[in-house]
């Protein structure tokens, strides 16, 4: 397969200064014009429409059923509704009424979500969760499962009042499948998020529950995972998360504990990497000859491929992009910058010398912060969600005893019970790695809420049972 980089392309999006004088900087880090990653600038929105995910999931939902959104939806849109199919005595009747819808079904302003159809009228805060809420059914959706979760979303409640609700609320329009925009590079947990998904569609109490601890948790894992997999480049990849290490709320921590040493002080650097690898992946797929997105897995399998004469020129565009970019670069020292032979492959060795001296020129110019605004799209979520400061540890991947739970229902499912062993495995299939001396701590809540069952003290056999 013969691939060529498209040079005239890389200085059209990229701006390239044909005029570049020394002490300068020539072009600018455009990304997601070639291929979609992550919903991120380098521009960072305000905190809230990072952190408050019902905006986000009331979005998900919408593209999961194909509908639009509406505007300044409350409360009494729909009793006004209802008193038109419901006869009143007295005027002063429909305000009591309303009174009672007011206070069953709304929340701090925002509708209480008592089926999943509600989801669906979640208000935006503004484009950036639409954006998040994008990102995440692109990578995470299989089509297949859309018909499933329309079909639970048609079910009626058995309470008069709630269906009277239902019947009254306004109808929102339909709108044609969206095209999809974002690469998704980790198919193994796009894979167990339908699974997941699918199973909690089936249980109407638990969807409307933890619908979005799901998305919540799923976000966390794919853009953590994404991190770390861009960090190992070619390596081999597997369909398994890499581990990372959180924390149980309740337990306290060391610097020598696994949890540690494994978990957000590990993961913090790779997220800093995102916009470095984010630009080297927009370079490489400005080029003749692919009609699909290229990822580093995929580049890995087409260059073992090509020929050996093909196989050169790719080394030489790779090669000549990187001299053209240290050309347009001219505010760094580039004599403090060396390349390595990393790979055997030497094409992949120039590429992995090309992210990094993109992410070089961040750190030894006045550049620093700009892919710490990219990576505090995530950061800013994390420390809202799955982060705890604990002193002078600083932050720690955490997990509280409510999304645990959520776990544990989770992991699961229909059975009645499965055992411990198996259920660590089911933490880790999602990416939630704990230490040895967390998994005692679980152990003691277990038994403390009466899920654990022992036939002896080997972990073989011990049971956890299903959380009802």
């Amino acid at each position: 397969m013969n691939i060529r980089l498209d040079f005239d392309g890389i200085k059209r999006d990229f701006k390239f200064n044909n005029q570049i004088e020394v002490g300068e900087f020539g072009l600018r880090h455009n990304t997601g014009e070639k291929i979609k990653i992550l919903p991120y600038k380098t521009k960072v929105p305000s905190v809230d429409d990072l952190t408050q995910f019902s905006g986000i999931s009331g979005a998900f939902s919408r593209l999961l059923l194909d509908l639009k959104g509406i505007n300044d939806f409350n409360v009494k849109q729909i009793a006004d509704k209802i008193f038109l199919k419901v006869y009143f005595d007295q005027e002063a009747d429909k305000s009591w009424f309303l009174d009672i819808l007011e206070e069953l079904f709304l929340y701090r302003s925002e509708v209480e979500i008592f089926h999943p159809l509600l989801f669906n009228y979640l208000p935006l805060r503004s484009i950036h969760q639409s954006q998040i809420a994008k990102f995440l059914y692109d990578v995470l959706v299989d089509p297949k499962t859309k018909d499933k979760v329309k079909a639970a979303y048609s079910g009626e409640p058995e309470n008069v009042l709630m269906k009277l609700m239902l019947d009254s609320l306004p109808n929102l329009e339909s709108m044609e499948n969206t095209e999809v925009q974002y690469v998704s590079f980790l198919p193994y947990i796009s894979n167990l998020f339908n699974e997941d998904l699918l199973f909690m569609i089936s249980d109407n109490s638990f969807f409307v529950r933890d619908f979005e601890k799901l998305l919540d948790y799923y976000y966390f894992f794919y853009v953590s995972q994404l991190a770390l997999r861009f960090d190992k480049m070619f390596e081999v990849e597997v369909p398994e998360p890499v581990p990372i290490y959180f924390n149980l709320d309740w337990e306290k921590t060391s610097k020598i504990r696994t949890s540690y040493i494994g978990g957000w002080v590990y993961l913090k650097p790779k997220i800093y990497s995102l916009f470095s690898h984010t630009i080297t992946l927009e370079f490489l797929n400005h080029v003749f000859g692919s009609e699909k997105s290229l990822t580093y897995a995929s580049i890995y399998e087409v260059i073992h491929t090509m020929s050996d004469s093909e196989r050169d020129n790719f080394e030489q565009d790779v090669k000549c992009l990187l001299d053209l970019y240290k050309a347009q670069v001219q505010d760094v020292n580039w004599k403090d910058f060396s390349v390595s032979r990393k790979y055997d492959e030497p094409i992949l060795s120039e590429i992995f010398n090309l992210q990094r001296a993109i992410e070089f020129q961040f750190t030894a110019s006045g550049r620093k912060g700009v892919p710490l605004k990219y990576a505090d799209w995530f950061e800013k979520y994390a420390e809202a969600h799955f982060l705890k400061k604990r002193g002078p540890l600083g932050y720690t991947l955490n997990i509280t005893q409510d999304f645990l739970i959520f776990f544990i229902r989770l992991s699961i499912k229909d059975q009645p019970k499965i055992k411990l062993k198996q259920l660590y495995e089911e933490f880790e299939k999602r990416g939630l790695f704990l230490d040895r001396d967390s998994k005692e701590h679980i152990i003691k809540l277990l038994e403390k809420l009466n899920l654990l069952e022992k036939k002896s003290d080997s972990g073989d056999a011990q049971y956890v049972k299903s959380i009802l």
